[in-house]
């Protein structure tokens, strides 16, 4: 069952919240979960757009382990997305998501609570147009997924990436493009996989390219 409302107002700025209820047939085990939603989003301003999500409530935990149960947790996903144009020949962008997951109380074997998983993505983009034909773009992206082995079977990992682009663009159709792109993943250096300050990132591929590309017409 969904139970929405949207408001729009000027400045294409806009609220919007939601009420569900769900069911679920986990290995055999029926597990009901309700979720409560609110999302915002404005450009009330040419230079600035906003946009939020935020979803909490009680989810089934499709990933348990086959030594526990199905069961539902208490779970919150948020999101942020915000866009800055200071300038007709720049733009600046800052994005992040987070999901996560804890027990509820009575959980099998669990006193109290306990956090079942923490998973973050965030990304960074900047970008220039210096003129018509050349730009420059710089992208640092970032993920890491913190979970617990007893009441998750994901793995634990966390990644991240650089990415640094400048274009040049010879003439509509034909262009050339020189990049630079750095990995780091993280590698586990103690055995306790609950340890988060066990996990360090280093550097795992790193690249220099030279692209021309040139559009056909027949």
């Amino acid at each position: 069952m969904r139970f929405p409302f949207q408001l729009d107002m000027r400045g294409r700025t806009a609220f919007f919240v939601r009420h569900v209820e769900s069911y679920d047939l986990v290995r055999g085990v029926g597990l009901r979960g309700r979720l409560d939603s609110f999302n915002a989003s404005t450009e009330w301003w040419q230079w600035l757009t906003i946009s939020e999500t935020l979803d909490y409530g009680t989810f089934p935990n499709f990933q348990t382990p086959s030594s526990r149960p199905p069961e539902t947790a208490r779970g919150l996903i948020g999101t942020l997305d915000v866009q800055i144009r200071p300038t007709p020949a720049s733009q600046f962008g800052v994005s992040y998501l987070y999901n996560g997951l804890r027990t509820q109380p009575g959980a099998v074997g669990i006193e109290g609570t306990a956090a079942i998983f923490d998973h973050h993505l965030a990304r960074a983009r900047v970008s220039y147009q210096f003129t018509r034909e050349l730009s420059l773009r710089t992208i640092v992206d970032y993920e890491g997924f913190l979970s617990n082995p007893e009441l998750v079977t994901n793995a634990r990992r966390k990644r991240l990436g650089i990415d640094v682009l400048l274009t040049y663009l010879v003439r509509p159709g034909t262009a050339c493009y020189v990049g630079y792109t750095d990995g780091f993943a993280a590698t586990p250096t103690s055995v306790d996989a609950n340890d988060d300050t066990s996990e360090q990132l280093v550097l795992v591929g790193r690249r220099i390219f030279l692209k021309l590309s040139r559009r056909l017409h027949f």
